[in-house]
């Protein structure tokens, strides 16, 4: 199963940056990647989201599967389970408290279905999403302890 995998060490507690995570309605002030985050943080709801790669928008929607301050936020998409055969990922967020104040944040995506196996366009996807995913992660350690 493909996936990429990227973390940082934030000198902030897990639930400052939770909370800075769910709060979408600010990811414009601070974030490149995701433009656009809505529905609501609850297991199996729906949300909508689009995310800026370089001269790639990309809109779509998901279920969230896993929502907690002390460990992270995750969801599948797309939410129509029929499609997963073909293509699917998990994307998540996962925080790990450092103690002393401080959170490893761990910022991924697993891929499934066919599309993903298929070589020459895994190459592509993962040299536009892996730099994406480190630009949102060094925005968040930025925005968090900027927060103190």
């Amino acid at each position: 199963m493909p996936q990429i995998v990227t973390a940082i060490d934030i000198d902030a507690p897990p639930s400052k940056v939770y909370e800075i995570l769910v709060d979408s309605s600010r990811y414009e002030e601070w974030t490149p990647l995701l433009r656009l985050l809505v529905g609501s943080y609850r297991p199996g709801s729906r949300i909508l989201a689009k995310i800026t790669l370089p001269g790639i928008p990309f809109v779509f929607d998901a279920k969230v599967v896993r929502c907690d301050p002390a460990k992270g936020l995750a969801w599948k998409g797309p939410s129509i389970s029929l499609v997963h055969p073909v293509v699917c990922g998990e994307h998540y967020f996962d925080l790990m408290d450092l103690g002393n104040g401080r959170t490893r944040f761990v910022h991924g995506e697993r891929f499934d279905g066919i599309l993903p196996q298929v070589e020459r366009l895994w190459d592509f996807l993962e040299s536009k999403l892996r730099p994406a995913y480190e630009g949102f992660n060094e925005a968040l350690k930025r925005r968090a302890e900027a927060a103190g």
